[in-house]
């Protein structure tokens, strides 16, 4: 081509013998044509500054460098490696698929509101990028180097989304978050000593899903899942099947910023495993609801107070059913104000109350709650249900404190006991114990 600004449009089944060359000027290739939604591949060109796709699902072959950078039209979609595609800018208005076999890095710029997946077994690395559609991973691992602007995360089947920053899904203090979505059938962890999975913080509104379905792992040192800074009228929905952990000393889900004003669902269901090592298991929020079919597991060094469900200074209500069990290294929930507990399963303090609450507490039983001395603690006192003020329980199944030692915060001696309230309503339709004997195995 020679002096003018060209436009060259090459659409599905075009074939080109030799060279491409725009020649001097401004010149823009264009991959597919109006009303013609098919694709085809391309291997490249020189002396262009622009490359377009129009329709129809294109896979660049050959590396390409735009002066002007790549444009992924609205309803198309561009495959390509890093080799192909990191020379050029890219601005995604549609899909960008970036197939990577090897282990390698990307190195080019993404902007635009479209999405972005990689394909492929190889490990890619990305730095940060700027394009606010979704990020998908559906083969191999996508490690991440710099933080993203993505307001949608899904990994796949096998696949893995890890970083090596403070958090792999984060979100910067500001204005809010609307939309966020992670759905994840593969592996979302962190590689840092002291990183989390997920962690979002905001002074502003907050819409949030994470869907963790079965045989799905998140998985961080820290916090698996966090909720920081101050946030405002948040609408927060997690639906675990697979399993969230903490491994070194983070909450699994850690939702105590989350004042009130705001509604939390947590859901575990049968499948589902929420374990912390080093911490409690679950810190909800303000008003939350938790609901559990599944196990909830706080675990660490004896002589710690780890729970499973700790509201802190929050109160709410949690559901656990009949195939669901919550354990505590010290109690199963505990809240510093007030608690609601509606259980048909098993609770247990295994160096602590199986409920507890320093405030106010209801408590509906149907299952077996139990409180007991771990057998090594220095102190542990086990009582079944503990609520220092006000309190009701109605049981239809086991309460059971087992066993107890050392003294309490004010240097009292420890006993187990079935139900240790201040002001106490109570409705029994069955057993109630109290003992003060060796641990249970």
């Amino acid at each position: 081509m020679g002096d003018g600004n060209d436009i060259l449009n090459i659409q599905s089944g075009s074939v080109i013998t030799g060279t491409v060359d725009g020649g001097t000027g401004t010149d823009t290739i264009r991959l597919g044509f109006p009303g013609l939604n098919v694709g085809g591949s391309f291997a490249g060109s020189i002396n262009f500054e622009a490359l377009q796709t129009v329709t129809g699902n294109w896979t660049l072959t050959g590396p390409q460098a735009y002066a002007n950078g790549i444009e992924v039209g609205s309803g198309t979609t561009l495959f390509g490696n890093a080799a192909t595609l990191s020379q050029s800018s890219i601005t995604t208005r549609g899909l960008l698929t970036i197939n990577e076999a090897t282990n390698t890095t990307y190195t080019g710029a993404i902007t635009g509101n479209g999405a972005v997946s990689k394909t492929g077994a190889g490990n890619l690395l990305i730095g940060a990028q700027a394009f606010t559609g979704g990020l998908n991973v559906t083969g191999g691992t996508l490690t991440l180097t710099g933080q993203q602007a993505a307001f949608g995360y899904y990994v796949g089947t096998g696949a893995t989304l890890t970083s090596t920053l403070a958090a792999t899904v984060a979100g910067a203090a500001g204005s809010g978050f609307i939309g966020n979505s992670v759905t994840n059938f593969g592996t979302l962890s962190n590689r840092t000593a002291n990183g989390r999975a997920i962690d979002l913080s905001t002074n502003g509104s907050l819409n949030l899903n994470i869907s963790n379905e079965a045989g799905a792992l998140i998985e961080s040192a820290n916090d698996a899942i966090r909720i920081a800074g101050n946030p405002r009228g948040a609408n927060v929905s997690i639906r675990n099947s697979g399993t969230i952990r903490s491994t070194n000393g983070g909450q699994a889900i850690d939702f105590d910023a989350v004042a009130g004003g705001s509604s939390i669902e947590i859901i575990n269901t049968s499948t589902g495993i929420i374990q912390s090592f080093g911490q409690d298991a679950i810190r909800p929020g303000q008003g939350a609801v938790v609901t559990n079919a599944g196990l909830l597991f706080s675990d660490g060094p004896a002589n710690n107070s780890y729970d499973g469900i700790d509201w802190q200074a929050r109160s709410g209500i949690v559901n656990n059913q009949a195939t669901g069990t919550i354990s505590g290294l010290r109690h199963g929930i505990t809240s510093d104000i007030a608690v609601t507990v509606n259980n048909a399963g098993t609770i247990l303090g295994r160096n602590g109350s199986g409920v507890g609450s320093d405030g106010m507490g209801t408590v509906v039983n149907f299952g077996t709650i139990s409180g007991r001395w771990d057998g090594v603690a220095v102190n542990g006192d086990g009582d079944g249900v503990d609520i220092d003020f006000i309190g009701s329980v109605t049981n239809s199944g086991t309460i059971q404190g087992l066993s107890a030692n050392g003294v309490d915060s004010g240097g009292r001696a420890n006993s187990a006991e079935g139900i240790a309230m201040g002001v106490a309503r109570s409705s029994t339709r069955r057993a109630l114990r109290s003992s003060v004997q060796a641990p249970a195995s």
